[in-house]
């Protein structure tokens, strides 16, 4: 039953979904826009470590807020395949990463 209920059954809220599978989102409205619109989403886990490397750095929080149980147990609602990041030196590469990456569009930016 356990097998059928994970592997089949399309109510099962837990069930592992395809990694390309594509979900709707909403899209806030931009300006100009009268209302929002739906767009398709797959999940990426590198654009999610690199937009929590950025929003680290952004409210400048603590580098431990990662370590913290609220912020892996609100991970876990809001996307729960985005699996905790349980370490300071984890979320390091990913900053380190932001880093060249911005450093790199400053260099392009300045020989234009």
């Amino acid at each position: 039953m356990k097998t059928y209920i994970r592997s089949q059954c399309l109510k099962y809220p837990y069930r592992k979904e395809e990694k390309t599978q594509s979900t709707l989102a909403f899209k806030p409205k931009e300006e100009g826009e009268s209302n929002g619109r739906h767009v398709p989403h797959v999940f990426n886990f590198e654009a999610c470590k690199k937009a929590l490397a950025k929003m680290i750095i952004l409210d400048e929080l603590f580098f431990r807020f990662v370590e913290g149980l609220s912020f892996r147990r609100f991970m876990s609602v809001a996307q729960p395949r985005f699996h905790p990041i349980h370490c300071r030196t984890t979320i390091d590469k990913a900053f380190i990463r932001v880093f060249l990456d911005e450093k790199q569009k400053l260099k392009e930016a300045l020989r234009e």
